[in-house]
C-alpha cells in the first residue's frame, strides 16, 4: 500500500469522524437552544445558524449536486462547533447529557 492510499485512507476515517460529532454537535446544539439559562446572544447564532440551514437560499444553491450542499457540510462541520463554544458550560454540560440519553448511551443500550 503506497504512501498515498494510506493518506486518502486517513482523511476518510477523519472525514467520518467530522460527520459523527456533526451529528451529535446537532443535537447538543437542539437541546441547548431550550435550556431558559442559554444567554440571548448564544441562542439567537444558534438559531440563525439553523435558519440559514433550512433555508433555501445559500452561498451555492443546493441545484449544483454536490457543491451545493458542501456549504451546508461546512458550516455543521466547523461553524457549529465554534458557536458551541459561547454556551455556558452548565448549559453545555446538560445538553450534553441530554444528547447521549437520547442515542441511548445514556439509556443502557450499547452501540
Amino acid at each position: 500500500m503506497g504512501f498515498k492510499r494510506v493518506l486518502e485512507v486517513y482523511m476518510l476515517i477523519r472525514a467520518g469522524r467530522r460527520l459523527r460529532a456533526a451529528g451529535n454537535n446537532l443535537l447538543v446544539a437542539w437541546y441547548a437552544v431550550q435550556d431558559p439559562r442559554l444567554p440571548w446572544i448564544a441562542r439567537s447564532l444558534l438559531l440563525l445558524f439553523a435558519l440559514y440551514l433550512i433555508s433555501p437560499f445559500d452561498l451555492l444553491p443546493d441545484a449544483f449536486p454536490v457543491l451545493g450542499w458542501l456549504d451546508d457540510l461546512g458550516l455543521i462541520a466547523f461553524a457549529l462547533p465554534a458557536l458551541l463554544r459561547l454556551i455556558p458550560e452548565p448549559v453545555l454540560s446538560r445538553a450534553t447529557q441530554r444528547a447521549r440519553w437520547w442515542k441511548g448511551w445514556g439509556a443502557g443500550k450499547q452501540r
